[in-house]
């Protein structure tokens, strides 16, 4: 049949696996119906217009400059800079480092897993809100927490990698997962802003390098655009967008959250992830001397500078 004469065997170009393609059509499929039951209710903190619905689509983020309230950011910023001052503590919150590029001693790079101490920031992030709204019209169903950071990318921070975020998110099975990102401080080109490539978030899974991320043969393929944002600024994106960020070569913080969210069908597996994290890559004050948590980093230190 002509199907089969066109089948290509040993070829010498790279062909995604079964999977991948399994995920792009689940993808599809789950959008088809997502917007099916979006069209039919009606929200009341913040609706989606149809021309960000079909930015969305094409381009797999949206950028939102009034999402949050006045008070929020404030109050965000404010919770910013005393979860910044938390002291590394043994089973709690995750503290991780990085060198300087500047001075080449290490500095604070990023705290996770810090809501569970912080009631006030949960409460925003997952109770009735325009966050929330936005989250479920995009789900095609009710968001549910997976995962939280603040990166704080000081002076001299390093740059992260291009990659997608899906390889480290997908451990319990979950098909897809959204990214939430509030800009602490305004970020630039020149203190290391986010980086995409649009449109890329339908491709499936890029070949990797070693460090997670990809190859520089696919990076060198891709358009990046520069997401330049204010404080309050929020950025959303799909875990399948390639994205990237140089490194802060100003002499101030580009400081932002990134909150990880999943579809109610996904189930909840917040304190999974971070029980398998603190097993498997935890914070230096938990690691165990002699242990060798390589293995675990090519999950949970995907594409990041932190040592």
């Amino acid at each position: 049949s002509w199907d089969e004469k066109a089948k290509i065997e040993n070829p010498n170009f790279f062909v995604p696996d079964f999977h991948s393609y399994k995920n792009m059509i689940e993808r599809v499929l789950s959008k088809e119906e997502a917007r099916k039951k979006t069209d039919m209710k009606e929200f009341k903190h913040y609706t989606l217009s149809e021309e960000q619905k079909l930015s969305w689509e094409r381009n797999g983020f949206l950028l939102f400059k009034d999402i949050l309230s006045k008070s929020d950011v404030e109050n965000i910023v404010q919770w910013c800079s005393d979860i910044q001052n938390w002291e590394p503590t043994k089973g709690k919150w995750m503290v991780y480092y990085e060198k300087s590029n500047i001075t080449g001693e290490e500095m604070l790079c990023r705290t996770e897993n810090f809501l569970p101490y912080h009631q006030h920031l949960r409460s925003l992030l997952t109770k009735e809100s325009a966050i929330v709204d936005v989250l479920e019209q995009l789900f095609g169903e009710s968001p549910v927490l997976f995962k939280e950071k603040f990166n704080y990318k000081q002076a001299g921070g390093g740059a992260f990698p291009p990659h997608q975020d899906a390889p480290a998110f997908n451990t319990f099975g979950q098909k897809s997962h959204l990214s939430l990102s509030v800009a602490i401080d305004a970020a630039t080109p020149e203190n290391g802003c986010l980086q995409v490539s649009p449109g890329q978030h339908m491709k499936g899974l890029f070949p990797q390098a070693h460090h997670g991320g990809l190859t520089p043969e696919e990076e060198s393929k891709l358009n990046w655009d520069d997401v330049e944002m204010e404080p309050g600024d929020v950025l959303i994106f799909s875990s399948w967008l390639p994205h990237r960020s140089g490194p802060n070569n100003t002499d101030k913080s580009r400081r932002v959250l990134y909150v990880t969210y999943n579809g109610t069908s996904d189930g909840d597996f917040r304190e999974d992830y971070y029980k398998d994290k603190f097993l498997n890559y935890p914070q230096k004050v938990d690691r165990l001397e002699g242990k060798d948590y390589s293995v675990g980093a090519k999950t949970y230190n995907l594409a990041t500078p932190i040592t």
